[in-house]
């Protein structure tokens, strides 16, 4: 069913007994750019556009500019009210892709389908440069770790995340970066106790190459880093290890180096 904005009216009251599960469509009748969404109750979202109920900033803007009454309503595809969300999305999408509406010259649309879509190309270039250079407060970075706590993945998605930064490679300035936010930076003895129990219950430790990779890694750094050398230096790595207590690991390698040098 189409109908122009002004007549939203009818259609809210037809289908809100009808409760209309499904995709549809809001045209602009000048440009000829389109939406796609999905919605639960087709006729309540439709009402919700038409009374200035949220939606994203481009539609909005377009609303704002040719005014309302210049587009076209419309069911697409109407859906079983036993449908799953997954499948919902999938639909969705299908129509976004074959009408090309995630790129801005042909809708309005700025991210995949679902209510956690991913967003396009071009938003996620435009939400990075309006970003780019802003710091957070400890006021926001502290609400980001209290919702963080207690988060778990799945194993699916730790693997997801794993393989979309393999071959990941971070510019001189990044790795710079990144060393100065680590700086001056200390665990507390719960944090190292609590990763290590978790390591422990994961069973997941260095494999014996991956050990060997780290030692050879820091005997080369320690042969060629010139402040390794210096007095100073050695003086701060053995005030920090005063007073500190072994780990079993740690006093096992030491009794295994008395019994070669006694031996």
């Amino acid at each position: 069913m189409r109908l122009r904005a002004g007549g939203m009216h009818c259609i809210r009251n037809i289908y809100m007994r009808d409760n209309v599960v499904g995709i549809y469509q809001i045209t602009n009748m000048i440009n000829g750019k389109a939406y796609v969404g999905q919605s639960w109750n087709i006729a309540r979202r439709f009402g919700d556009y038409r009374w200035g109920g949220s939606c994203n900033r481009h539609l909005r803007s377009a609303f704002t500019k040719y005014g309302i009454g210049a587009f076209m309503f419309e069911i697409i595809h109407a859906l079983p009210m036993a449908i799953s969300q997954s499948t919902m999305d999938s639909v969705e999408q299908h129509y976004i892709d074959s009408m090309c509406l995630l790129d801005s010259k042909c809708g309005y649309n700025i991210r995949q389908a679902g209510s956690h879509g991913r967003h396009s190309e071009e938003t996620r270039k435009r939400i990075s440069k309006l970003h780019r250079g802003k710091k957070l407060s400890d006021e926001h970075k502290r609400h980001i770790g209290e919702k963080s706590k207690g988060r778990f993945y799945s194993a699916e998605t730790r693997a997801k995340i794993g393989a979309a930064h393999i071959g990941m490679t971070f510019s001189d300035e990044a790795l710079h970066k990144m060393r100065e936010s680590h700086l001056g930076k200390k665990l507390s003895r719960e944090s190292i106790e609590k990763r290590t129990r978790t390591r422990q219950s994961k069973g997941e430790w260095f494999s014996e190459e991956h050990k060997q990779n780290i030692s050879d890694a820091l005997k080369k750094a320690w042969k060629t880093n010139p402040i390794h050398q210096s007095k100073e230096w050695r003086a701060k790595i053995s005030k920090t290890l005063k007073g500190r207590p072994w780990s079993a690991a740690r006093r096992a390698a030491q009794e295994q180096r008395k019994e070669r040098l006694n031996g």
